[in-house]
């Protein structure tokens, strides 16, 4: 959904007219700033709702398509980085690399441990002292809000550390 109106979607009898290249012609009435519209070709474009409200001459799709691309690129990335409650020390320090590689390029790393076999509290209780050594060992580059526990799992977002 668009914030604008355009052509007859417009209803005031006034309006405020601003060309295709900046030149504001004034206030004139809404039906010659259709003609004007239509004949160069362009969109007849409400940007704001005052009491007379000011309309531009312009693309109306290309509005809506530099919009929604504005919109799709500030999306935020998160990576997902799995690991078991009994990794091996080398597989470990090969995800802390990853993890490294994709806090330096801006994105988010969500950390999982999974738990594997009968999950009890001293297994739990290992896996999450784990988990909190290995956070630690990544302190110099990112930081962390807090640590969810779901059922067979440990989850922990990291963000890169601002300097």
């Amino acid at each position: 959904m668009s914030k604008h109106l355009v052509n007859d979607d417009i209803v005031s009898e006034v309006v405020k007219l601003i060309l295709e290249d900046g030149v504001v012609l004034g206030n004139i009435p809404l039906n010659e700033a259709k003609d004007i519209a239509e004949q160069r070709g362009y969109d007849l474009i409400q940007v704001s709702f005052d009491d007379i409200p000011v309309c531009k001459l312009g693309d109306y799709g290309k509005i809506v398509y530099n919009e929604n691309k504005h919109k799709k690129s500030h999306k935020e990335t998160v990576k997902e980085v799995k690991i078991s409650n009994n990794i091996a020390e080398h597989d470990l320090n090969i995800k802390n690399k990853q993890i490294r590689e994709f806090l330096s390029k801006n994105y988010k790393v969500k950390y999982i441990m999974e738990v594997k076999g009968r999950v009890n509290n001293g297994v739990m209780d290992l896996a999450k002292r784990k988990m909190l050594k290995n956070i630690e060992g990544l302190s110099d580059v990112s930081k962390y809000d807090n640590i969810n526990f779901q059922d067979k799992n440990i989850n922990v977002v990291l963000t890169k550390l601002v300097k």
